[in-house]
């Protein structure tokens, strides 16, 4: 970790974290971030004090989340980016299963030999 002084101002400690292009920071970056430990930021989503998105079974926390959370805003109430797609990007294609019995509805031909 680095610090800097300044004549007649305390020490700054700077510290190193990882941000996603999209904003986002995993727990160990996200909890770096706010000077916590990374237990504290899961208790905090649990009790709903602090939002996160998961994605792939994996736990992400915006940065504009956590500056709001600095700032004393209540950030569990907005929407996360990937929940709200911007005007700019049309919205992610649905996948939806497709069963195995619903591919062959179309085909009225008897496949018995």
């Amino acid at each position: 970790m680095n610090t800097e002084t300044s004549p007649g101002r305390e020490a700054v400690e700077q510290i190193r974290v990882r941000v996603l292009p999209d904003g986002r920071m995993d727990r160990e970056n996200a909890a770096k971030y706010l000077g916590r430990a990374t237990k504290t930021l899961a208790m905090w989503n649990t009790e709903g004090r602090l939002r996160s998105a998961k994605v792939g079974g994996r736990c992400y926390y915006f940065q504009r989340d956590l500056d709001a959370f600095i700032r004393g805003e209540d950030s569990s109430q907005k929407p996360t980016q990937l929940e709200a797609a911007s005007p700019d990007e049309p919205p992610p294609p649905v996948r939806r299963p497709v069963a195995a019995d619903a591919a062959d509805e179309g085909d009225d031909e008897d496949r018995s030999l």
